[in-house]
C-alpha cells in the first residue's frame, strides 16, 4: 500500500514532465486543460462546469482508493497538461486512470509521465500488475498503453454504456522492467 500523504508524494521530475501531486490551487487550471476532446475520449459527457470539477478533485483528494494523484506539467511552460491516478485494485473505475489534453498527444509527454508513476507504483508495491479500462472509442489510449507494454487481458461490456465496450489492459513488473531500461 502506498501512503497518501507524506514526502513520498513529492513532485516527480522527468525530461518533459513533472508530476505534482495534486493541489486545490491547481483546480482551476486542471479544468481548462481537461478539454470536451479529452472528455469524449474518456467517454464523459463533453462539458462540466467549474464546480463539478471542484467537486470531483475534492473527492480524489480525500478518497481511500486513490493511492497516488498527480497533475501532470510540461517541464517548459510549467503547465499543466493532464493527470494521473493510482487507485486501489477494488476501485470500479480501474487501478490507473489517466488523461492528457490533446494539444500534447503524441509528444512522448505521456509516455514519460506514464514511466515516471509505474516506476514509484512498483518501486513502493509488492504488486506484480496493475490493469486500467479503456473505452472502445479511445484507439489513442490502447495505442499508447501498447506503446508502453500494457497488453489487453479482456474485452467488457461496458455497464455505464449499453451497446459498449471496454479493454481490460495490464502491465506486469516484469514488463516494467524492461522498458525501464528505455527510460535510463
Amino acid at each position: 500500500m502506498i501512503k497518501k500523504h507524506d514526502k513520498k508524494n513529492d513532485p516527480l521530475k522527468g525530461k518533459l514532465v513533472t508530476l505534482k501531486p495534486l493541489q486545490e490551487k491547481f483546480f482551476e487550471e486542471y479544468h481548462r486543460m481537461f478539454s470536451p476532446i479529452v472528455r469524449q475520449a474518456l467517454g464523459l459527457p463533453p462539458t462540466c462546469d467549474m464546480q463539478e470539477t471542484i467537486k470531483y478533485l475534492q473527492v480524489a483528494l480525500v478518497d481511500k482508493h486513490h493511492h497516488m494523484v498527480y497533475c501532470i506539467f510540461e517541464n517548459k511552460t510549467n503547465k499543466l497538461i493532464g493527470g494521473i491516478v493510482i487507485r486501489s485494485k477494488e476501485h470500479p473505475n480501474g487501478q490507473l486512470g489517466s488523461w492528457l489534453n490533446e494539444h500534447f498527444w503524441g509528444s512522448g509527454r505521456y509516455q514519460e509521465a506514464l514511466y515516471l508513476t509505474l516506476k514509484k507504483y512498483f518501486e513502493e508495491t509488492q504488486d506484480n500488475s496493475i490493469f486500467a479500462f479503456v473505452t472502445e472509442e479511445n484507439k489513442r489510449s490502447l495505442k499508447a498503453h501498447q506503446k508502453f507494454g500494457f497488453v489487453v487481458a479482456k474485452k467488457l461490456d461496458n455497464d455505464h454504456r449499453p451497446g459498449k465496450y471496454a479493454y481490460l489492459i495490464e502491465l506486469t513488473r516484469n514488463k516494467f522492467e524492461q522498458k525501464r531500461k528505455n527510460f535510463k
